[in-house]
């Protein structure tokens, strides 16, 4: 399947991850219209979305800061951003 021109093997190429990846993508943007996360099981989240958007802000803005770059000036504890960027 083509998806903007490319095939299934260069999207993956280009996000790292394995056709059959990209192939799960698309069908799950063909049955549900979107690619937003759903809900999952498990443990709640401790960071709020704004926590989450300011951890992302601060480290798009940050080179080779580390997780402990990101977590001290939001004041979130360092396992907390570990978890969030994995």
């Amino acid at each position: 399947m083509r998806v903007g021109g490319n095939s299934s093997g260069v999207i993956a190429d280009e996000r790292g991850v394995s056709k059959s990846t990209v192939k799960r993508w698309l069908g799950r943007a063909r049955v549900e219209g979107t690619l937003a996360n759903r809900p999952r099981t498990g443990r709640p989240c401790k960071t709020t979305p704004a926590h989450d958007q300011e951890m992302v802000a601060r480290a798009q803005g940050l080179t080779r800061a580390g997780a402990a770059g990101v977590s001290r000036p939001v004041s979130i504890p360092l396992v907390e951003v570990i978890l969030f960027i994995q």
